[in-house]
């Protein structure tokens, strides 16, 4: 084997292993696990999909956060209740694409959606929360189960 196919054979190894630590999954669901969002988080690009989805068949809306701190990349959701859509919001995110159906389901990044405290404490209220991809964390803690 010459030198350049042995090369390309060691960069194709060593570029597939990082790739499959470079994005990991998020699952949030509601307390009664009927609702789920699932979070591809591949560092600057970050994929909110409706539905415990294993592609990007489905729903989903993909996010560039890349301009933004990890402390920054916080997320807000109130699950879907009749007659209200589940409703998201990502503060300063650019959104790259959106598969929303906007009927069932409603996005937001404007930068100043949650400049009240009252606006921030409405995704603390029962059915609403808040998700830190700093420390890993929700809040309210009991609004939602998270898995990896």
């Amino acid at each position: 084997m010459n030198f350049k196919a042995l090369w390309s054979f060691f960069c194709l190894i060593l570029f597939s292993n990082n790739s499959c630590d470079l994005v990991s999954t998020i699952r949030l669901y509601d307390r009664n696990r009927e609702q789920c969002l699932t979070i591809w988080n591949a560092g600057a690009i970050k994929y909110l999909i409706i539905g415990e989805e294993q592609s990007l068949a489905g729903a989903y809306v993909k996010l560039d956060v890349g301009h933004l701190s990890l402390e920054q990349q916080n997320f807000f959701v109130c699950w879907q209740r009749a007659p209200k859509p589940l409703e998201m919001v990502v503060p300063k995110a650019k959104i790259l694409e959106n598969k929303l159906d906007s009927t069932p389901s409603r996005i937001y990044t404007p930068l100043n959606h949650l400049r009240l405290t009252s606006e921030i404490l409405k995704f603390h209220q029962e059915g609403c929360f808040e998700f830190c991809f700093e420390s890993s964390t929700i809040f309210p803690s009991d609004h939602a189960l998270l898995e990896y």
